[in-house]
Formats: structure tokens, C-alpha cells, sequence
């Protein structure tokens, strides 16, 4: 069974014209003009970053995160994939365009524990895969007992689209206050 090709959009396409060529018809699919910007809808699995994704996204994903975090070295960075891979405190996930890192979080005075969102980056004009990943991070939380998940401090994505695209879940803001020390 052959598999069908997947459309950027699904736009309906003119239906075929037939003309007569000598003693023949022929059959002529009429030029559909292409699209600006079209909108890429990502129908890639979810699933936990391993070593062997480091192929794929290694190079990009260094040079996303060598922007955001300059002290990352060539040597460091392979060693803190493979600790975000093992450890359960953390969740490490991809799909084909996004990658994204979360970590469970305890306070001293709080029974229940909360998530962070340490990052999510997204291919350029990927950003629906990069919005993919939020679901699973929420449900990864749920599963903890954890009783919030901060997003939007390190993302591709902006708070709008994240809200937008979390049914059910109403997006608060708080304000943070800190000491800068170096």
C-alpha cells in the first residue's frame, strides 16, 4: 500500500483539465501558485532525547545554546546532554524540529514540587513543533504532583502562542525580584 505525500497546507487544489492532444487526452494538473510563508503542521512523534538524536540536533543545538549560555564549552556541552538523558529530575524531550529540557524543582516549605521550563528550542519556522513539546512538559508535571510549570524564561516560543495553544490551563505571570551577583 503505497504511502500518500504529506501537503505544507491543506489547500484545496484546482480539480484536473483534460484536453485533446492529437488522438489522445491528457490529463494536465493546472499550476497551483506557491504559498508565502506556508504554515508547517508537525505530525512527529514526541519522545525522550538519547545519544543518538546528538546526530541530528548536536551542532544546531549547541549553537542555540552557545548563544544563550556563552561559558558552554565544545567539552561541556556533550556532558550535559548526557546528564540531562539520565537523570529523572530532569525531562529531556524532541521531535523532529524542537528540543526541548525541563526539571522538577523542590522548595523547602512546599510538599509538592514544581517544573521549570529550562528550555525549548525550535528549528527556524518550526515553531508548531517547539508548541508540541508543552503538553507533554504538562503532563510530565502532572504526573510528578508538581503543582505549577514555569514557562517563557528561555524559549523560542512567546507567552501569546503558549497560552493559546495550552487548552484548559489558564497562564499566570508573577513578578520576580533577584540579586544580580557576578
Amino acid at each position: 500500500m503505497p504511502i500518500a505525500p504529506t501537503k505544507i497546507a491543506d489547500t484545496p487544489s484546482p480539480p484536473p483539465v483534460a484536453r485533446q492532444v492529437h488522438r489522445f487526452t491528457e490529463v494536465v494538473e493546472p499550476e497551483v501558485p506557491p504559498q508565502k510563508n506556508p504554515v508547517r503542521v508537525s505530525k512527529s512523534e514526541i519522545r525522550r532525547f538519547d545519544i543518538a538524536d546528538m546526530e541530528l540536533f548536536g551542532n544546531w543545538l549547541y549553537g542555540r545554546l552557545r548563544e544563550r549560555y556563552p561559558h558552554l564549552t565544545t567539552k561541556m556541552f556533550p556532558a550535559w546532554v548526557r546528564q540531562w538523558i539520565i537523570s529523572n529530575e530532569m525531562l529531556f524531550i524532541c521531535n523532529d524540529n524542537a528540543v526541548a529540557l525541563a526539571e522538577i524543582c523542590r522548595d523547602a516549605m512546599q510538599v509538592s514540587p514544581w517544573v521549570r521550563e529550562v528550555f525549548v528550542c525550535a528549528k527556524e519556522g518550526f515553531d508548531e513543533d517547539g508548541i508540541a513539546l508543552y503538553p507533554a512538559i504538562i503532563d510530565w508535571a502532572r504526573n510528578l504532583g508538581a503543582i505549577r510549570v514555569f514557562v517563557g524564561e528561555d524559549t523560542d516560543i512567546t507567552l501569546d502562542v503558549i497560552e493559546k495553544s495550552i487548552k484548559g490551563i489558564r497562564l499566570l505571570s508573577i513578578k520576580q525580584s533577584y540579586f544580580k551577583l557576578t
